[in-house]
C-alpha cells in the first residue's frame, strides 16, 4: 500500500501541468523578470488577449520563430496555455502600478459608452500603458515566451518579443526579436 501511495505521489509531483502549476510557474517567471519592465510612469497590465501577434509579424512567422523552442505545434501550445490562464490576469499582481485587466476593460467600455476619445483620456488618466503577455512555456518549462509593449497614445508606442531560457532556478534572456516602434 505504501508503494502505491508513493507512486501516486510521485506521479502527481512530476505530472504537474495543470492550471495551478501553470499559474505557479508564471508567478515565478514574472517575479524574476519584472525588473526588466519596472517603468512606473504609467499603468501596467498583464493579459492574455492579442498578446502573441506583434504588429510586424504574421502568426506563421511567429510560429516558425518559436518552433525550435516551444515545439512544432506552437499554436496548440499557445491555445492550451491561454485557456489555463483565463482568470490569471486578475490573480497576478507583480508591479506597484499594475491594475487588474478588468478595471482597464471598464475604463475602455466607459469611454466607448460615453463616446469619449479613448487615447486622449487614456493618456490623461494613466500617462502611458505598458504591459506584458502571460508567459507561454515549452512543455518542459525550459523556455518561456512573452510579448512586451508600451503605448503613450494613438501612434506612439513600441514592443518586442522576448524568449527566456531556464538555467537552474533562474530565467535568462535568450533573445529578443520583432521589435517595433510607432
Amino acid at each position: 500500500m505504501k508503494k502505491v501511495i508513493l507512486i501516486i505521489g510521485l506521479f502527481l509531483l512530476f505530472s504537474c501541468r495543470n492550471n495551478d502549476c501553470y499559474i505557479e510557474e508564471s508567478l515565478i517567471f514574472l517575479n524574476q523578470i519584472k525588473k526588466e519592465f519596472n517603468d512606473k510612469s504609467g499603468l501596467f497590465l498583464i493579459h492574455s488577449y492579442g498578446a502573441y501577434l506583434p504588429p510586424i509579424i504574421t502568426s506563421q512567422d511567429l510560429e516558425s520563430e518559436l518552433a525550435m523552442y516551444l515545439g512544432k505545434d506552437v499554436r496548440k501550445i499557445i491555445k492550451e496555455q491561454k485557456k489555463l490562464c483565463e482568470n490569471f490576469e486578475n490573480q497576478m499582481l507583480i508591479a506597484e502600478n499594475q491594475i487588474p485587466i478588468k478595471e482597464f476593460h471598464f475604463f475602455m467600455e466607459e469611454m466607448k459608452s460615453k463616446n469619449l476619445p479613448f487615447w486622449e483620456n487614456l493618456v490623461e488618466k494613466y500617462n502611458c500603458v505598458s504591459g506584458i503577455s502571460i508567459p507561454i512555456f515549452s512543455e518542459d518549462y525550459k523556455y518561456a515566451f512573452v510579448y512586451e509593449y508600451s503605448m503613450y497614445g494613438r501612434v506612439n508606442g513600441g514592443g518586442l518579443c522576448r524568449l527566456y531560457q531556464r538555467e537552474g532556478e533562474k530565467w535568462l534572456l535568450e533573445k529578443t526579436f520583432n521589435e517595433w516602434i510607432s
